[in-house]
């Protein structure tokens, strides 16, 4: 469906994510963040087959803004998620998965606008109506952390970008 190099170009739209935990405090919780596939918060990284730490070019690609001690960045077999499958990145500190990037790449807008509605009718009926929604991102907040569903576009290309991050961020050493 698409090059390994859009990959990395969209490593950029992967991790744009990375926002802090807890900005919407008044959101329904109701639920723990979604699992995709067999990737969910938390779960220790000797579980997962195939781990493939990403390569320093690769991580050259973006600016994270944070980076914790104990951090690793691994790509991981795909996972499937509301009927689709998703290229999932896992960041993972001391072996536990803190984040789950999925990254569903598709070849026409109309495509992508039909996903990120359905994506945003399923997470709003798990986690209530964002907030603050905002042109092309979406943050809820869940039981174990946040979700963000993000849209971008590159080469010719149109992406949506599905982020679960784990409450448990807030007690990690900072390294950057």
């Amino acid at each position: 469906m698409y090059k390994r190099v859009e990959v990395c170009t969209l490593l950029v739209l992967l991790l744009l994510p990375f926002v802090a935990y807890g900005q919407h405090d008044n959101v329904p919780r109701r639920f723990p963040a979604p699992s995709i596939g067999p990737y969910h918060l938390n779960m220790n990284t000797a579980e997962i087959s195939k781990l493939v730490e990403l390569s320093p070019a690769e991580l050259k690609g973006f600016e994270r803004g944070m980076e914790f001690k104990g951090e690793r960045l691994y790509h991981v077999p795909p996972g499937r998620f509301a009927g689709s499958s998703w290229d999932v990145i896992l960041g993972a500190v001391d072996n536990r998965v803190y984040k789950i990037s999925a990254l569903l790449v598709l070849d026409y807008r109309e495509q992508q606008h039909h996903v990120w509605q359905n994506l945003k009718t399923l997470l709003d009926s798990q986690f209530g109506l964002p907030e603050t929604p905002v042109p092309n991102v979406i943050i809820w907040d869940t039981l174990d952390g946040n979700v963000v569903m993000n849209l971008g576009d590159t080469d010719g290309k149109y992406a949506v970008v599905l982020t679960t991050t784990s409450s448990a961020v807030r007690n990690f050493v900072r390294t950057k």
